[in-house]
């Protein structure tokens, strides 16, 4: 069961993402030692409590669909990793 607190946690990672592209994205999980697409929050919150919320992560960026002509996945530039040390 989805509670109220998962959408909530959820929401404020989603909401450092462009809201246009939320959805496909990728996930893993630590009983996924893969990555696999979500399409919605709720099955990315149910995929995290098959889970138990332990080792879940989403990519920054969505699944966006391969140019086949050229065999490269492209990705919109809506977040910046920058690493300071």
């Amino acid at each position: 069961m989805i509670k109220y607190e998962h959408r909530i946690d959820v929401d404020l990672i989603l909401s450092h993402f462009n809201q246009n592209y939320l959805f496909p994205r990728k996930i893993m999980t630590k009983k996924h030692s893969s990555q696999f697409s979500v399409y919605s929050r709720d099955e990315l919150i149910q995929r995290c409590i098959d889970s138990d919320f332990l080792d879940c992560r989403i990519n920054a960026y969505p699944d966006y669909p391969k140019w086949e002509k050229h065999n490269i996945v492209r990705y919109p530039p809506n977040f910046i990793f920058i690493d300071l040390d």
